[in-house]
């Protein structure tokens, strides 16, 4: 069994998350999860500019058009529902938290705490880590002034983790 991996933060242009998934650009809720060699990616997904075009005052990835006239239509309803459903069939939520403004992921962070989901979160250089106390409490292991560089290797440890508390909860089979 592969543990299910949701990875939580600020989504942006040339996003973190490509470097862990590949095939993730382009790649739509409606796809279904991604199968890795070592684990399976839940989500979030997003379009393919990273929503570069569907951000702006108050729209949070929902009704833009992406750039060379490709439109979609998620409403911000949908665009919770979806993110929800998928963080709330994951094993392990990774979280990349890059700043103040990153309030999705807070939220995924809590819920997933509710839930009893292992969480790891790696915070970015510059970030003041003060102000997530609260958060940080809720975490199985926290990361500070971690690089996006930094964050293949530890995904890759908690992945393992993962594997091995699945197996002695007797959920993997060698």
């Amino acid at each position: 069994m592969k543990p299910r991996v949701c990875m939580v933060g600020k989504i942006c242009v040339n996003d973190w998350r490509h470097s862990l998934v590949s095939n993730l650009r382009g790649h739509l809720w409606a796809d279904g999860d991604i199968e890795t060699n070592d684990f399976i990616y839940v989500g979030p997904y997003f379009v393919s500019c990273d929503h570069g075009c569907f951000y702006g005052e108050g729209s949070h990835g929902a009704n833009g058009e992406c750039w060379g006239g490709t439109a979609a239509d998620f409403s911000k309803q949908e665009v919770f529902q979806n993110s929800n459903k998928r963080s709330h069939s994951a094993d392990l939520v990774f979280a990349y938290i890059t700043g103040m403004d990153c309030c999705g992921a807070l939220v995924d962070i809590g819920c997933a705490s509710e839930r009893g989901i292992r969480i790891i979160i790696a915070y970015a250089p510059g970030v003041e880590v003060d102000g997530f106390t609260y958060v940080s409490k809720l975490a199985d292991v926290v990361y500070n002034d971690i690089s996006a560089d930094g964050l293949k290797e530890i995904l890759d440890v908690h992945v393992q983790i993962s594997k091995i508390i699945a197996f002695c909860d007797g959920r993997l089979a060698v």
